[in-house]
């Protein structure tokens, strides 16, 4: 099995995937406007698919280079990761009212970042297609 973690080539996959789970966040919270709403919606179904997907982004981007993370400093890349782990291993201390704050401001900005972190390896499409087929199957 190829090891996929670490090498700069493979970044791109993981930035793809993290910037579709971002996606994704940003239409589960778009018909909400406070986190209280956003936490008891149909039954918590909204805030814990964006839980999910968080911590989906905190393990694609400990999958990510140390080379590319110089090279974007600006991504807190740290701060995800620790989001990530708050998730998944404290879940009952995650808090609504912050989940709510950083899926209403800080996945824009994340997504923001991610696009303009890779956007001329993804519009000249130079990435490695074997690899991100290795990672589909």
């Amino acid at each position: 099995m190829l090891n996929m973690q670490q090498h700069p080539e493979n970044d791109l996959i993981y930035l793809l995937t993290s910037l579709e789970a971002a996606e994704k966040i940003t239409i589960y919270r778009s018909p909400f406007f406070n986190a209280l709403e956003f936490f008891e919606s149909e039954d918590q179904l909204h805030f814990n698919a964006s839980l999910l997907l968080i911590a989906t982004i905190g393990d694609r981007i400990s999958k990510v280079s140390n080379t590319t993370k110089e090279k974007y400093p600006a991504i807190p890349w740290l701060q995800i990761k620790g989001m990530h782990n708050r998730i998944v291993h404290d879940y009952d201390g995650v808090d609504f009212e912050l989940t709510f704050i950083i899926v209403t401001h800080g996945i824009s900005r994340l997504i923001s970042d991610f696009t303009g972190s890779d956007s001329n390896r993804i519009k000249s499409r130079k990435f490695f297609f074997r690899r991100i087929e290795c990672c589909a199957k």
